[in-house]
């Protein structure tokens, strides 16, 4: 879990967002990080800000951060070994006067390693022209839960994870997900 501060301080309510600018939102090791790695999240706000929180969407629980010292006006999360329950979307805001920003943009943090890796196809081929467009099958055989969420990632990081949640395949154990690609180009 985060380590960044303590929660339940109550500053105004944050229900009201005023016209404050949104903060940002990053991590510091990228979107994906794998299983049992530190990871920081970063908020930057203004530099009227005194305090900054952290919220798990879909969560009921925040992070809570003093405002820097420093001109960064940027405070920091950090995560000491992450586990599956830290796997998420994340977005902050901060304190400043009298009442809250809106809530930055979700920032998605995906824990890698948790499971076995699942397949990936190609349908209807793994051969596509520049251009094209191909659909990637993704399916795992993990047999708890009722839900879940596949995640397709490109290798390198260069674009943005794409999620989707997925549905059994038929009366087998298999869950599985399609997700679209395209149009492609050459690496």
């Amino acid at each position: 879990g985060a380590d960044g501060g303590q929660s339940g301080r109550a500053l105004g309510s944050d229900s009201f967002p005023g016209t404050r600018p949104k903060p940002s939102i990053r991590a510091d090791r990228g979107l994906t990080v794998p299983e049992g790695s530190r990871v920081t999240i970063w908020c930057q706000g203004s530099p009227q800000a005194d305090v900054y929180r952290l919220y798990k969407v879909g969560g009921s629980g925040f992070w809570e951060a003093e405002a820097p010292q420093d001109s960064s006006n940027t405070a920091s999360f950090p995560f000491e070994s992450l586990s599956s329950y830290d796997a998420g979307r994340y977005q902050c805001a901060y304190h400043s006067g009298d009442g809250w920003s809106g809530r930055s943009d979700p920032l998605p943090l995906v824990v890698t390693g948790v499971y076995a890796a699942p397949s990936l196809s190609a349908q209807p081929s793994p051969v596509v022209a520049t251009g094209g467009s191909v659909s990637l099958s993704c399916s795992s055989r993990f047999t708890w839960g009722t839900s879940g969420t596949l995640h397709l990632l490109k290798e390198g990081g260069a674009d943005r994870p794409q999620h989707r949640e997925w549905s059994r395949n038929g009366n087998s154990a298999r869950r599985q997900g399609l997700f679209s690609v395209g149009p492609v180009n050459r690496l």
